[in-house]
């Protein structure tokens, strides 16, 4: 089974449906005092509100396997500035049979129009290009994927076991397996959340849809997914799994200077029933931001080739 195929996708769907229940409540503090509270969810909001920022980040994805690991490291800066963006990436790749290659890129948002640097060409994809797109490769990208819309909320709701995981979600309570603490590092207030997924995927309702989202991305990687047996194993394979973040705010401006994001996944396949080596799954992100209210000129590339046409000429060279 390509277990990574579709474990983060799936994992996404939790923690988003996971948290749902939290939007609606007055009286969750995770383990802070009411005023720390309040002042990190300030922050937050305040943070998120602003439209003129600029950011440098760094991180790695490290999957170890009885074969080996493999690694992926990445790094650059951005700027957010009046609803356009920047972002550059470079980095290496590493596994244990090619070693480490280089890459790098380049995402710009402007004009209402995404850039993509693919090795020193410029792609873009603005509305009418994934148009064109959906038009021109929806019948090929359609087979394989399902007949379910899985952008449609109202064809969500008839999948089988929907109505009863979200029945599940009622009784979910977030402060079971999330909590946050304050810290104090350089005139900074550090705020840092930990999820335990382990008792997040105890829950009954979170078991469903976890396995509606691995199914979904076992398909369409052309792989099965998970049993009746093997979802009751699931609280034991996450048992000492976590998602760590640690927002780095400033008391003086309430504004968020950057954050600190660990995923760690260390996974026994042979909780599955079967015999297998260990997956050990880490993911870091560390992100600095300033700048704010200083706005960044973003333009356009000078050429770039429409995302349709790009995919167009790959196809016409494979047939080749």
């Amino acid at each position: 089974m390509k277990f990574t195929k579709w474990l983060l996708p799936a994992l996404l769907v939790v923690l988003v449906a996971a948290f749902a229940p939290a939007a609606f409540a007055q009286d969750m503090t995770y383990g802070l005092s009411q005023e720390d509270f309040a002042a990190f969810t300030a922050a937050l909001a305040n943070s998120s509100s602003q439209s003129e920022f600029s950011f440098t980040y760094s991180g790695s994805m490290v999957t170890v396997t009885g074969e080996g690991d493999s690694n992926v490291t990445y790094a650059g800066e951005g700027a957010l500035s009046g609803g356009d963006f920047q972002l550059t990436m470079s980095g290496d790749v590493t596994d244990p049979t090619s070693g480490a290659q280089p890459y790098s890129t380049e995402l710009r948002f402007a004009d209402e129009t995404l850039y993509i640097d693919f090795g020193g060409m410029w792609i873009s994809a603005s509305e009418a290009d994934v148009t064109a797109l959906g038009e021109q490769f929806g019948p090929m990208l359609g087979g394989g994927m399902g007949s379910t819309d899985m952008t449609d909320p109202s064809a969500l709701m008839t999948q089988p076991g929907m109505m009863e995981a979200m029945t599940a979600l009622q009784d979910l309570d977030p402060e079971s397996f999330t909590s946050i603490a304050r810290s104090d590092d350089a005139g900074l207030s550090v705020y840092t959340t930990t999820v335990d997924l382990g008792t997040l995927l105890a829950n009954e309702g979170i078991q469903q849809l976890f396995v509606m989202g691995a199914q979904q991305g076992a398909a369409a990687a052309g792989g099965e997914g998970l049993t009746a047996e093997q979802l009751a194993q699931l609280p034991a394979l996450f048992a000492n799994s976590s998602v760590t973040i640690a927002h780095r705010v400033n008391p003086s401006t309430n504004l968020v200077e950057g954050f600190s994001l660990a995923v760690s996944l260390p996974i026994d396949l042979s909780e599955m029933g079967t015999a297998s080596d260990p997956l050990d799954v880490s993911i870091t992100l560390d992100v600095a931001i300033g700048g704010y209210g200083t706005a960044t000129e973003i333009t356009a590339p000078e050429a770039a080739t429409p995302v349709s046409e790009f995919l167009g000429m790959m196809m016409g060279g494979m047939g080749s």
